[in-house]
């Protein structure tokens, strides 16, 4: 789980300084991801998955903060503060997400937001 955990850490590093290169590291080639900024589907396979972040990267700035880690079965629960600005640096909000982050060939497969 350590391993695991610190993974999850670098994804929400990355996404926090706009490092898309670092975040897609740590991406399975086929992840899939809730599509929050529409609510709307799920989004599948790392090209998509790019052009998504890509997309959210150019509109908010989202600096989060993992606040705890339990495990279920293979998976992690996470629950993550996030605080969301503008690009601007005007605030939108800020809060806690729990998620359901499941792992494919040691790399992150599926990031289910689970309750916010």
């Amino acid at each position: 789980m350590p391993a695991r955990r610190t993974q999850v850490e670098r994804y929400f590093d990355a996404l926090g300084r706009a490092d898309l290169d670092g975040a897609l590291a740590e991406l399975h080639s086929d992840v899939r991801i809730q599509n929050r900024l529409d609510q709307g589907e799920w989004i599948v396979g790392k090209p998509a998955v790019t052009n998504y972040l890509t997309r959210g990267l150019a509109t908010v700035r989202v600096l989060s903060k993992v606040l705890g880690v339990s495990a279920d079965g293979d998976d992690l629960m996470v629950r993550v503060h996030h605080d969301v600005s503008s690009l601007d640096g005007g605030r939108w909000g800020e809060g806690a997400l729990l998620y359901r982050f499941s792992f494919l060939d040691r790399l992150i497969w599926r990031i289910e937001e689970i309750e916010g």
